[in-house]
């Protein structure tokens, strides 16, 4: 169908309490005539959407865990009518167009602190 993904994953350990890890996913498909209805529109949406994240992790060894973050997703897909290009196609004419486009940036802080006994219980907050 003519979709790839490509995924990359990596963690560091810094120090005793210190850890990160980076996170990022891309997806991309650009058969933009793939059709196989014959009926002049795209089967699936064509375009790229790429998301990342780096998280930082800090435990003390007495209970104490904090993770905080960045989070950003890119979404730039078309589907539609298969002769439709965005970039050249402004209101001039009438067509079936989906175009989907999203950016989104989020932080992220979590928190917890875990007492240690036989029956373990976790307090966290979000």
């Amino acid at each position: 169908m003519g979709r790839t993904d490509v995924n990359l994953n990596l963690s560091q350990k810094l120090g005793q309490h210190w850890s990160t890890s980076v996170l990022l996913h891309d997806n991309f498909m650009y058969n933009k005539s793939m059709n196989f209805s014959h009926n002049g529109f795209r089967d699936v949406p064509v375009g790229n959407l790429f998301s990342g994240v780096n998280r930082w992790l800090y435990e003390n060894g007495k209970g104490l865990m904090v993770q905080f973050g960045v989070k950003y997703l890119n979404d730039d897909r078309t589907g539609g009518q298969i002769d439709f290009n965005k970039k050249t196609d402004k209101a001039l004419r009438i067509v079936m167009v989906l175009v989907l486009t999203s950016n989104v940036l989020k932080v992220l802080l979590k928190s917890a602190m875990y007492f240690r006994k036989t029956n373990t219980a976790v307090l966290a907050c979000n």
